[in-house]
């Protein structure tokens, strides 16, 4: 299962240029996946587990239903998170300027097939 884990987070991130990394991550932000080695993979695992956190407190309070994505935009480049059934993350670093409408979509396609793997 790992390998088939593995290979739809390098398609993930090889299937558009401006996808820098991506990374499967528990709810409690513990790596599973990933395409590379960051030097900050525990601060992007953990800062994943906060964000998933309120984001869907925050969904649940405002009557808005479950979270889906969370997508943070900033100078120098954007943080996709999508949840994965109830205990993963799907994380993709993206580069400044991206042109995201594909990427969002090849995104919930990666994730569709993750959940399916767990199933």
């Amino acid at each position: 299962m790992s390998d088939s884990l593995n290979d739809i987070i390098q398609n993930l991130s090889d299937s558009h240029a401006d996808i820098e990394s991506a990374y499967l991550f528990t709810v409690d932000g513990l790596i599973l996946s990933g395409n590379q080695r960051d030097t900050l993979i525990d601060e992007i695992g953990a800062t994943a587990a906060a964000i998933k956190s309120i984001a869907e407190r925050s969904s649940h309070l405002l009557y808005r239903g479950e979270m889906q994505q969370v997508h943070i935009f900033s100078k120098q480049g954007s943080l996709i998170m999508t949840g994965v059934k109830d205990d993963m993350i799907l994380v993709a670093l993206i580069r400044e300027q991206a042109n995201i409408g594909m990427i969002f979509h090849e995104i919930k396609t990666s994730a569709q097939k993750i959940s399916h793997l767990f199933s």
